[in-house]
């Protein structure tokens, strides 16, 4: 079980059940922070919504999506190496238990140390795709 997300350009996203929950959350924290006028009502679930006929669309959340990771990424004590490739001490994003359930108010990148988190996480590498996805999807995509 998962979201099938289709772009008008032909391309596709697939992500399961377990790390949608995760990567939608960072689409809404994009959203919010920089003010992009993008529903995302119905992005929970397998109706067909998604952004539609908007390429701008499309490419704002990519490129807020990308500005959300660097931030992340600084903030946990990353290491930049000598070709400018953020290396993160653990590479997931993960919705504690206190967040599953809710809009959750923080993400956790590198989780670890035997705190308790939910099974609802995503690999960074994941949320790149769907980066890619959306540069790709012709302006629009709907999930199903």
């Amino acid at each position: 079980m998962g979201m099938d997300i289709h772009g008008k350009s032909g391309n596709y996203f697939r992500a399961n059940i377990w790390s949608w929950r995760p990567i939608h959350y960072v689409c809404a924290q994009v959203v919010e922070e920089e003010g992009l006028d993008i529903s995302l009502e119905g992005w929970t679930f397998n109706e067909g919504d998604g952004i539609q006929n908007d390429k701008t669309k499309c490419e704002l959340l990519a490129a807020g999506i990308e500005s959300w990771i660097d931030r992340q990424a600084l903030d946990q004590a990353a290491t930049v190496d000598a070709e400018g490739i953020i290396n993160l001490p653990e590479r997931e994003i993960k919705l504690d238990a206190a967040q599953v359930g809710q809009t959750p108010e923080s993400v956790v990148l590198g989780l670890s140390g035997g705190e308790l988190a939910s099974e609802y996480s995503t690999h960074v590498d994941h949320l790149r795709e769907f980066v890619t996805f959306l540069r790709d999807c012709g302006g629009g995509f709907g999930i199903w």
